[in-house]
């Protein structure tokens, strides 16, 4: 059944909003990361997570366990994803984070034209040329300096933090067709949370716990952010806009969490936007409109030249 243009709109427009939302991630967790390790953060996470969402799709229950190997791998792209970049996120910038997560479309794009076997658009391959130039030039810019990208080892983790999100997001709109938005999030969520008490179990222990009653008003709202707005607000407007446009036109939706990252990351943790900040997003930003705008415009064209 295809899409109406009102439902097209309207996911293009919550994937806007979940973008806006995913672009304060960076800063919510570099405030945890002062009071909390990683690991925890995830747990704590994936808790409230489940706490809102579970009693939501108890009716579905059965319906989920039919694709429940399907629901678990879709929970450990999740995870990984989620998991790398708590980890990467601690040494790097929220600005270089952003840059590297505009490579996303590009990775879905690559991943769903292996998938279908279908040939790239001249475009498209120059596309992800520019695109993986610019998110190298970000990483390498990085190698042995603690300049305004970075530490190396912390853009080489949230590199395979995109990875595995491109994943997730590929197999999210293939499983959209048989389970519904609120199902794929709770039964990632499922698998994600076993998986990250696992973690924090074998990482952290229970000490981050124990210090969790003391955070400061500032941890607990992004403690909070994190968990009700990162965590169930924005994977339910990104499941749903996923459902009703593309994995690729969900992935270029990140350039506003992008200008969202930026502008905390500048407000309030001091960074600085550099040339080299600029060059990089640019060339990111361009690759990812020749890999998955341009064919949508063009499109488009034809088809109105056809009505």
């Amino acid at each position: 059944m295809k899409n109406s243009p009102d439902n097209y709109t309207l996911a293009v427009f919550a994937l806007i909003v979940a973008n806006m939302i995913g672009g304060g991630a960076p800063l919510a967790s570099k405030i945890l990361l002062r009071e909390l390790p990683p690991m925890t953060i995830l747990f704590l996470r994936l808790t409230i997570m489940l706490v809102i969402l579970m009693p939501l799709s108890l009716t579905r229950f059965r319906h989920l366990w039919t694709h429940r190997k399907q629901l678990v791998l879709l929970g450990l792209f999740w995870v990984g994803n989620l998991s790398l970049f708590i980890i990467g996120i601690k040494f790097t910038t929220a600005i270089a984070s952003s840059i590297i997560y505009l490579g996303v479309p590009i990775l879905v794009l690559f991943e769903e034209r292996m998938m279908n076997k279908s040939k790239l658009l001249l475009w498209q391959v120059i596309g992800i040329g520019l695109g993986c130039t610019g998110a190298l030039f970000v990483v390498l810019e990085s190698l042995g300096t603690q300049s305004g990208f970075g530490t190396f080892h912390g853009n080489i983790l949230l590199l395979l933090a995109i990875v595995s999100y491109s994943f997730y997001l590929t197999y999210s709109k293939r499983l959209s067709v048989h389970v519904s938005p609120l199902g794929l999030t709770v039964g990632a969520l499922v698998s994600g949370w076993a998986v990250s008490l696992v973690l924090m179990v074998f990482f952290d222990g229970v000490t981050g716990l124990v210090h969790v009653p003391n955070l400061s008003i500032a941890s607990w709202v992004s403690l909070l952010y994190v968990g009700i707005f990162l965590g169930v607000a924005m994977y339910f407007l990104n499941q749903w806009g996923i459902r009703h446009t593309s994995a690729v036109v969900a992935g270029a939706m990140l350039y506003v969490g992008t200008f969202t990252a930026w502008a905390s990351g500048v407000l309030f943790l001091s960074e600085k936007i550099t040339f080299l900040m600029i060059a990089g997003g640019a060339l990111l930003v361009v690759g990812v409109f020749l890999t998955s705008m341009m064919p949508l415009l063009t499109l488009r064209k034809h088809s109105m030249k056809r009505g």
